[in-house]
């Protein structure tokens, strides 16, 4: 077992020997079976299509492994079936491995995925805002007017003036994508999308045109943009496990961070995806790893940064890498979460209660002394103990209700038994009452 080391910060365990960022995919990395290999061999990734298909009112699972492909491609159903396969394959990935990553990121629709991985929003929330989205941008696409097209083997800056030059009055393209330093992504009217894709043409360059793909990421989704965030505003922001770089800035949310602003002005502005990656290598992360179903970002990140360690969760042998790196034994780092979480919340008490500092080294000492299962992954009964005692320790520092659910929230998020648990966190906190 590799050694971990607690941050008192951030309440979370980390691999001492790594540094991390976790990146989700959007369009394109979408195909009829995926995540179906997570879907059989994890409860959590089961119980999350599940949710997912209760949500939405809709048999999501059957159409994510059984197709058709025609209807998968629908944007509307498209973006919650590729949320809900990486929100699947993340959270089978982290109860496996343990890893929390020191950065996340998203391409264009992974970054509501990255948002509902990081605990800042819900995933019901988050399912329900990307059906709304799918919907608002399929009608865009079936309106036929738009187009949307990757470029390799190009220079941006060289692409954005070419943009600037076949754009007119009537017939508008842009950049939508910074994706590397030799891929872009363009989007606009059809026309001008194909006189940029036939001049790259001549120049060497490659073009692939993302079919029925309405043109995202560019001022044709101001309208869509403005609806969108009138329904984002009423959102429930969380706090953020760890930081996200959101597309239009390259840079982190904030504590609660704007998101209504910022996941609307992604619909409008270009995915600053090359700088955004830039920013987290800047900060010392050496290991890349993608949290989809294939690998569609690895090549990208090994342009922008050559020396990163780039791993897809969804490639086999990746995936089987990372399991052997990372042993975990989730009884005891639970107990060592909880300890953490103790240690980490300030007392809320009212000073003249002086009882409450050795109540608190009780408890500690209790969840010191429990006994490791003989079922070392630990049943859900198990579990409940040192949570328990975590509830209680939190009602004797003073913690109100709502911030202790939270608290015990984000701690039983990376675990398998996770939609078990979350069942028992109301009595688990109402037992510290």
């Amino acid at each position: 077992m590799h050694r971990r080391h607690f941050d008192s910060m951030e309440g979370v365990v980390k691999p001492a020997m790594y540094k991390y960022a976790f990146l989700f995919p959007g369009q394109g990395s979408h195909y009829v079976g995926m995540a179906k290999t997570f879907f059989e061999e994890s409860l959590i990734a089961r119980r999350t299509f599940e949710e997912a298909d209760e949500i939405l009112g809709m048999h999501l699972t059957k159409l994510c492994f059984e197709g058709p492909i025609t209807e998968l491609n629908r944007t509307r159903n498209m973006q919650p079936a590729l949320l809900t396969a990486c929100t699947a394959i993340y959270r089978s990935f982290v109860a496996k491995t343990g890893i929390i990553p020191s950065f996340s990121a998203g391409h264009s629709l992974g970054e509501y995925t990255a948002l509902v991985c990081a605990g800042a929003i819900t995933f019901s929330d988050a399912v329900r805002m990307v059906r709304r989205r799918g919907e608002l941008t399929q009608e865009i696409a079936d309106q036929g007017h738009g187009a949307m097209s990757i470029l390799d083997r190009v220079d941006p800056q060289s692409i954005g003036e070419l943009c600037k030059e076949y754009a007119t009055h009537n017939q508008y393209v842009a950049v939508s994508c910074f994706n590397s330093p030799n891929q872009v992504a363009i989007s606009g009217h059809q026309e001008a999308v194909e006189k940029v894709e036939k001049a790259v043409l001549g120049t060497g360059g490659q073009s692939t045109p993302l079919i029925a793909s309405p043109p995202m990421h560019c001022s044709l989704m101001n309208a869509v943009a403005e609806m969108l965030h009138d329904e984002l505003q009423r959102l429930q922001i969380h706090q953020f496990r760890y930081p996200v770089l959101a597309n239009a800035t390259a840079e982190p949310y904030g504590p609660f961070g704007c998101v209504a602003d910022r996941l609307s002005l992604q619909l409008c502005q270009p995915v600053r995806w090359a700088e955004s990656i830039q920013y987290i290598a800047e900060r010392g992360v050496t290991c890349f790893v993608e949290i989809g179903p294939k690998s569609v970002l690895g090549d990208l990140i090994a342009s922008i940064t050559p020396y990163a360690q780039t791993y897809s969760v969804g490639h086999i042998a990746d995936k089987q890498e990372l399991y052997d790196r990372h042993t975990r034994f989730p009884f005891q780092e639970l107990v060592s979460l909880c300890i953490g979480a103790i240690a980490s919340t300030p007392n809320l008490c009212d000073i003249e209660n002086v009882q409450a500092p050795s109540d608190i080294g009780a408890i500690v000492t209790q969840l010191r002394e429990l006994d490791s299962p003989h079922d070392m992954d630990g049943c859900v009964d198990d579990m409940i103990k040192p949570l328990q005692l975590l509830g209680k320790a939190l009602k004797c520092k003073g913690v109100p209700q709502e911030k202790a659910h939270g608290i015990v929230e984000d701690i039983i998020a990376g675990y398998e038994q996770y939609y078990e648990l979350r069942a028992a966190v109301n009595s688990i906190v109402e037992l510290g009452a």
